[in-house]
Formats: C-alpha cells, sequence, structure tokens
C-alpha cells in the first residue's frame, strides 16, 4: 500500500479501501480535489470495495474533472460501478469523477482481498450440499484457512462453512449441507481471517457477495419415518417438479441441526430405509 504526499504531488496507489463512506466524504476525493490544481496527483491501482464515494467539497470549481482511472471497483458494471459515486452528475455543485477505464480485477500489487464468489449449485440453490470456492487477488498462507459464513442478518454468521480446504494459495473451497432448517431467503456470505504469503495482511472483512435459498417446493413433502427391526423407514409425498433428478436424506443429532447426508446416491423415489441408524437413539431427519 502507497500513499506519498508532499509539496505539489500527492500519490495514492495500490491500497484497499473497504467499505469507506456512507453519506461522509471519502478523504482522498478531498486531497484530490485540492492537488489537481497541480496536475501533480495520481489515484491508481487502488481497490475500492463495497464504498459510497463521494465527491466531496462543495462551491469549488466544480469544472474540475478528478481522475481516478485505473482503480478497481469490485465490479466490471459501470452502472454499477456509478451507483457508488456521488459527484457533478447527482449534485452541480460537486466535481466530476472520471473513474473509466476501470480495472477488471484487483491490482496484484495491492493488499489481497476476495475476487470472486463461486456456488455449486449456483443460486437459488435448494436443500443440498453446495460448494463455495472462494478466489483471491493474491498467493495466500495455506496455513491460515479463511473464517466463512452466511446469513440472512448481520453479522452474517448464523452458518459457518468449516468443512473447507485450500485448492491452491489462491483458491479456497468448502461446503454446507442446506437443509429446509437453514432457511430460505437472500443471504450474505462473510469472508475474513485469510493472510497473504508475503507480509501476512489479512484481507478486509468480506460482505459483498451473496445467493438466495429456496427450499419451499420441499416444504411439502410431509415426511413420515416409522422404525422396524435394523432400519428406520421413511416416507414423503413426491415432489412435482419437471426437472427434479431425486431426493437426498439428512440426519442429526439435534432437531435444529446439524443435519448431515446420509444417502450414498440420490433417492429417486417417495421413501427410503436408514439402515445406519444406531438402535434405541432418537435421530431426526
Amino acid at each position: 500500500a502507497n500513499t506519498v504526499m508532499g509539496p505539489g504531488r500527492l500519490r495514492i496507489i495500490n491500497n484497499v479501501f473497504n467499505k469507506i463512506g456512507g453519506g461522509s466524504s471519502w478523504q482522498c476525493s478531498a486531497i484530490a480535489i485540492q492537488y489537481k490544481l497541480t496536475e501533480d496527483y495520481e489515484i491508481s491501482g487502488n481497490g475500492l470495495l463495497d464504498n459510497a464515494l463521494d465527491a466531496g467539497v462543495r462551491d469549488i470549481d466544480h469544472a474540475i474533472t478528478i481522475n481516478m482511472t485505473n482503480n478497481y471497483w469490485g465490479s466490471t458494471d459501470p452502472l454499477e460501478i456509478s451507483d457508488h459515486i456521488f459527484d457533478f452528475y447527482d449534485d452541480f455543485q460537486r466535481p466530476e469523477i472520471d473513474y473509466t477505464p476501470f480495472l477488471t480485477q484487483p491490482s496484484p500489487n495491492a493488499p489481497p482481498v476476495v475476487f470472486d464468489v463461486n456456488l455449486n449449485p449456483s443460486s437459488p440453490v435448494g436443500a443440498e450440499t453446495v460448494t463455495f470456492t472462494l478466489t483471491f487477488s493474491r498467493a495466500m498462507d495455506t496455513n491460515i484457512p479463511p473464517t466463512v459464513s452466511f446469513g440472512a442478518s448481520e453479522p452474517y454468521t448464523q452458518h459457518m462453512v468449516t468443512d473447507g480446504n485450500w485448492v491452491d494459495p489462491n483458491m479456497w473451497q468448502g461446503t454446507y449441507p442446506i437443509t429446509l432448517f437453514t432457511g430460505d431467503g437472500l443471504q450474505t456470505i462473510r469472508v475474513s481471517g485469510a493472510k497473504d504469503t508475503d507480509i501476512g495482511f489479512e484481507i478486509p472483512v468480506d460482505t459483498r457477495f451473496g445467493f438466495e435459498i429456496d427450499t419451499a417446493g420441499l416444504s411439502g413433502v410431509n415426511l413420515q419415518a416409522s422404525g422396524e427391526a435394523g432400519r428406520v423407514d421413511l416416507y414423503y409425498n413426491p415432489v412435482d417438479e419437471p426437472d427434479l433428478a431425486g431426493y437426498n436424506i439428512y440426519r442429526s443429532d439435534l432437531s435444529g441441526g446439524p443435519f448431515t447426508k446420509i444417502n450414498p446416491a440420490v433417492v429417486v423415489d417417495p421413501n427410503y430405509s436408514d439402515y445406519t441408524a444406531p438402535p434405541g437413539i432418537t435421530k431426526y431427519y
């Protein structure tokens, strides 16, 4: 990270700014306005993640254009980037911020950030095991796992993705079994704790990515069970979905989970016999 100031010069290069703004001026933009008069400044290579960027000072020469090209804004959609910028086009008494061209991925010279989060299967997901693939902008210390969780409300730590490993220094994968008890709706993914291999820089807490859970089609399965010698027989209403491949069966020691999938292959019939349930112990399906 580099911020250099001196007589008549300003350099803000290869930094990460996360969750700055939200109604107050971003200090770098206000400084840039002051230095624009000398034409000796540079704001580039920075990661501007999840920010509300305010052009800052009013009642100055609003004909000024602040050059903030070649920064990474966490998106490749110009409209999405523009929505995070409050400048001349929102208030004519403010200067304009020029952000194009912009970086389509984080600068390799900036501190590490989460570059992408991919889900398999993709959102919306149902009652199934989901694989979370996290891609980081720099090589990370594989001895330090990231803390990954998701939830419908802050702090987004209601569900922890603990079953995971580093695939390589830039990629981490983890799985989580979504069930009817996880809860439907929009979920925000929270990532923190990972550190790079260079200077041990820890990523900023990232909550930019999300997905949707939709198990509504399974809420009417009307699961019933009966105990037999050496097994538990499960019966449920078939789900009338044209793209349904089958069913997965989950079991837990507690009524609220966590649940673990017990069928080795997708079940195609509306019934299943669990031969692995220990006798005399209450289980939940």
